[in-house]
């Protein structure tokens, strides 16, 4: 990580690269520590951040430059930049780092790289940071650095020592004991200061811990160990050397070639490893295999994640690769979605959509599909209809250029109408696949729904026809419902919940919720409920089941979603009665 970060530093237009914990603690910075002046610096930018809300990913352009920030696994990436000259090359590197940090091995062994090579006054926040992950592997470390306390910095020594001994005694390493109680005889004689107390603690506490949870191993004349076979304990590179080598993908199991790479990596041969895999990587691209070459820069990383210029270098070769082979029709056809996203946000969705051809007459989609996915139209006509009655009414034609689908794609909801094709060729987008451009383009999402919201939805077209979804008339009404949700054998696997009723008709009903998150309300599409409904009769409760079939945004900034219930059983005209009498 250490490495990557600096080879971040040496382009000509960084200015700054700063790494931050979830906590705002500073964990790298590409300038270098003087005083207070660089922990201010990070300090605000944390700030900034909070301000932001946390974002996922953010820019800030100035008139001498840009800042990029990026969230990570551990916290935040800011990198400053006097110039756009390198951007896409710095944004790739960004994200390779990114994508670098969700691996907990990677993340672990570069913690501990970094700790090794970090100025003093960055240490304790490393620490803090591999707390989490403390296992032998970390005690290893912690203990070499803890014989050198000697050598601290006078401002950061105490500091130091003190999350030291704190984070050992979570490493379940028995071996970390006796340079414990070495620590302490040590300590014990150095003058009081302020934290003098709070490191013995520290260090009493940890040995404990650790007497408790390991035992020793007791050797027997059989199985002790020669002197010749004793082994120092490993630095990080050692143990980096040691750790198991990286297997094949079982997506690159039918490429030849890998069968060297492997070879090569088996004898140690990583640089030349390297070079065969970035010159397979450049010639799947050149024959459009993006994922077949996406797959083994992912190999790459995994085989040399500090290899940072060769890993960002391939994300080029099959990023330039990915645009030329955008068909300059479709970027006609697309320009106000190729206006409205980035470069690579408009490459990413374009190789993530699937191309089809339906002949005139043949259903694409039809009314009542659970199938959340976008119809983006190149070419020829479509129509929407829907089944009114055992009726079909046609309700709109859509041509090239236009959409289909938006409100499976971006509130939980069957779909509402039926796709008829007129003779089309189209881009079908899955949501599957919008969730996995996500990960990479945070603001894909929220740019497409922007695009979509243009366009007119089923509702209003039924209003023009004056036609209701729903087979039978809706009645408003002002009460409240309760339900649990339902799981096999119809048994409840969710505590009793209460929702505001909207609407309700003979066979289904409308109601308001309240939920936290997003998601968390999107989870009740498909799900069956058991409702009761109370009635201003003398008569029990209303009770139903019935599938959502619809989750829609009320108002998200009051964390309002409208769950849509279609009823297993109609209700009859009398109980419908019963709750008219509750109409406001």
């Amino acid at each position: 990580m250490n490495t990557f970060l600096k080879e971040l530093t040496q382009f000509d237009s960084i200015q700054d690269v700063i790494l931050l914990s979830e906590q705002g603690e500073p964990l790298f910075s590409g300038l270098p520590i003087v005083s207070n002046i660089s922990m201010t610096r990070m300090e605000q930018w944390f700030k900034v951040i909070n301000k932001l809300n946390r974002p996922i990913t953010s820019e800030f352009l100035f008139e001498n430059g840009r800042y990029l920030i990026k969230k990570t696994a551990i916290g935040y990436l800011v990198v400053g930049m006097s110039d756009d000259a390198n951007l896409e090359t710095i944004k790739n590197a960004c994200n390779t780092i990114v994508k670098q940090f969700n691996d907990p091995k990677f993340l672990k062994k570069a913690l501990l790289w970094m700790l090794t090579v970090s100025d003093d006054s960055i240490k304790p926040y490393l620490i803090k940071a591999l707390a989490p992950m403390a296992d032998t592997e970390v005690a290893a470390s912690l203990v070499l650095l803890l014989e050198k306390e000697q050598e601290f910095k006078p401002q950061a020594r105490e500091q130091l020592q003190l999350f030291i001994c704190e984070t050992l005694g979570y490493c379940r390493s028995y071996e970390a004991i006796a340079p414990l109680q070495k620590f302490l005889s040590r300590h014990t004689q150095a003058p009081r200061t302020a934290l003098h107390e709070e490191i013995s603690e520290a260090i009493t506490l940890s040995i404990k811990q650790l007497k408790q949870a390991t035992k020793p191993r007791h050797s027997t004349a059989s199985s002790a160990p020669k002197a010749s076979d004793k082994k120092e304990p490993s630095s990080p590179q050692g143990a980096a050397k040691e750790q198991q080598k990286p297997e094949l993908p079982a997506s690159l199991d039918d490429i030849p070639e890998t069968t060297q790479i492997s070879e090569l990596i088996e004898k140690g041969e990583t640089n030349q490893a390297i070079v065969t895999i970035t010159q397979l990587i450049e010639e799947k691209a050149q024959k459009k295999l993006f994922k077949t070459a996406e797959a083994l820069r992912n190999w790459l990383i995994e085989i040399a994640p500090m290899a940072l210029t060769d890993i960002v270098q391939a994300a080029e070769v099959i990023e330039a690769a990915k645009r030329a082979a955008i068909d300059s029709y479709h970027l006609e056809i697309w320009r106000d979605i190729v206006t409205l996203l980035s470069a690579d946000e408009f490459s990413a969705l374009y190789h993530a959509m699937e191309l089809y051809s339906y002949p005139n007459g043949e259903i694409i989609v039809e009314q009542g599909s659970t199938r959340a996915m976008l119809l983006l139209i190149n070419s020829g006509r479509i129509q929407t209809q829907i089944t009114h009655n055992n009726e079909i009414l046609p309700l709109s034609i859509k041509t090239a250029g236009e959409i289909a689908g938006a409100e499976t794609m971006f509130s939980a909801s069957v779909w509402t109408m039926s796709i008829k094709s007129l003779g089309t060729e189209l881009f079908v987008l899955s949501r599957q696949a919008l969730n996995e451009l996500v990960a990479e383009h945070p603001s894909l999402d929220t740019k497409l729904l922007h695009f979509c919201s243009q366009i007119q939805s089923t509702d209003s077209q039924l209003k023009k026809i004056r036609k209701d979804r729903r087979c039978h008339k809706r009645k408003k009404v002002n009460k409240r419902i309760s339900f649990v949700v339902l799981g096999s054998e119809d048994k409840a696997i969710s505590p009793n919940a209460k929702g505001d009723i909207i609407d309700i008709s003979l066979d289904g009903i409308a109601f308001s919720i309240h939920a936290s998150r997003r998601k968390n309300a999107m989870w009740f599409f498909g799900k069956k409920l058991h409702v009761n409904i109370d009635t201003t009769t003398n008569t029990k409760a209303i009770v139903r089941q019935g599938f959502v079939r619809a989750v829609k945004e009320l108002d998200p900034t009051n964390n309002e979603y409208s769950l849509h219930l279609q009823f297993d059983k109609m209700l009859t005209p009398i109980e419908l009665r019963q709750i008219n009498a509750m109409i406001s």
